[in-house]
């Protein structure tokens, strides 16, 4: 019996592991920036044309994301893994050969950010499954995988385009994606569909019918449509700062070398709380973890305000630590919520669905705020802005785990 649980211990940790390595490149979906200044030297483009292809690649993995949902509930994970490894090598070695700017849109903003939705949601659904007891723990392993992609592999990519361009760099980003998602379709098994295969392992109870929501069903909750606003909000408010983040840091004073640092200040920090708050999570609930995730916003912006009166960039540097503490607690609550909510059986598509409140969080934040400060010369409305979506989200906060 001992022997059987350590075994049972070791596959879920394999699986945890290779998810970890799998979101970590997923990860790199953020490190679109590091191309915009090799591609607009090259063809001419403007800032206003290639950040439309971050905008695209962001939404259309939220598309993917329901979709890998939908093929993992019928338990055809493997297959959408697949066809996701297919995807990422087209359309990274298309976006190697463009041309044009409607070519990098489809290659890289729709093929790419299709493949990484699906994969970024596969491996979360599939994760879960093993780690009925702990998931918040587990998801935010992987959750802070997913965000410390950029600062771990973005940095690769960037000397890799310094030593042999652009065009070489989306092909080994191509083999190295489509070999690793291609590897994850035989690996990646849900826990009960491994107990089934196993005639050792004794098969885990299935997950009460109650407990399932159809998505159907989801969105015609009011408790839903909470949820769904504090998460558009949380996710706007952080968004909001991410999104300026050097270009404060320059309004302050701060040098061109200072100021490119700071998003990866915040990425730091916001990956490393995500399994932090998913052990909090686990352990109180809900309503605890979000009101704290709330807290810690507004003593990161009231340091923003301070930075601001003061011109201090070494407050400034406090505050985006503290931001992207709690900017890494969103997705923790929102993968965790709707698993304890929802069910298990419908997890991947309510996930998306829920998660599309980043598609609206990323106009909301960043663009409102862009507005802010070219109407008022000064960031200070936006960081009232940000103030209001924080302590409206806390009045939505749902009563009780399972509301």
């Amino acid at each position: 019996m001992e022997k059987r649980c350590k075994a049972q211990s070791v596959n879920r940790t394999v699986i945890l592991v290779f998810g970890a390595i799998m979101m970590l490149f997923n990860g790199l979906i953020y490190a679109w920036s590091i191309f915009v200044a090799p591609l607009e030297q090259e063809f001419g483009w403007n800032r206003e044309q290639t950040s439309l292809v971050f905008t695209l690649s962001m939404s259309i993995s939220i598309v993917g994301q329901i979709v890998g949902g939908i093929f993992v509930s019928k338990k055809r994970q493997g297959l959408i893994l697949r066809i996701a490894s297919l995807m990422l090598a087209a359309g990274f070695v298309w976006a190697s050969m463009i041309n044009s700017l409607a070519a990098l849109y489809i290659s890289y903003g729709v093929i790419c950010g299709f493949a990484v939705g699906i994969s970024y949601n596969t491996v979360l659904a599939i994760v879960s499954t093993h780690f009925e007891e702990n998931a918040g723990f587990a998801l935010g392993v992987l959750l802070m995988a997913f965000g410390l992609g950029n600062l771990v592999l973005g940095s690769l990519t960037t000397s890799l385009i310094l030593a042999s361009g652009w065009r070489i760099a989306f092909r080994v980003l191509a083999l190295c994606f489509s070999v690793l998602i291609f590897l994850g379709s035989f690996i990646m098994i849900p826990a009960r569909q491994t107990a089934a295969k196993s005639k050792t392992s004794p098969e885990k109870p299935p997950i009460s019918a109650m407990s399932d929501t159809t998505p159907k069903a989801m969105i015609s909750m009011t408790s839903f449509w909470r949820f769904f606003v504090w998460a558009m909000l949380m996710s706007s408010t952080g968004l909001l700062i991410i999104g300026h983040a050097a270009t404060y840091a320059a309004d302050l004073g701060a040098s061109l070398r200072i100021a490119s640092l700071s998003a990866g200040f915040i990425s730091i920090f916001n990956g490393m709380s995500r399994p932090l708050f998913g052990h909090y999570y686990d352990k109180n609930g809900n309503i605890k973890t979000m009101t704290a995730i709330g807290l810690i916003y507004i003593l990161a912006i009231v340091g923003l305000f301070a930075s601001c009166f003061m011109n201090n960039l070494y407050l400034l540097f406090i505050s985006y630590g503290i931001l992207g503490i709690a900017y890494g607690g969103g997705p923790i609550v929102i993968s965790s919520y709707v698993k304890d909510n929802f069910g298990g059986k419908y997890y991947g598509i309510n996930l998306g669905i829920t998660n599309m409140n980043i598609a609206l969080a990323s106009f909301v934040g960043p663009f409102i705020a862009g507005v802010l400060r070219t109407r008022w010369n000064s960031y200070l409305p936006a960081f009232i802005m940000m103030l209001v979506f924080v302590i409206v989200s806390m009045l939505l906060i749902p009563r009780n785990r399972k509301a």
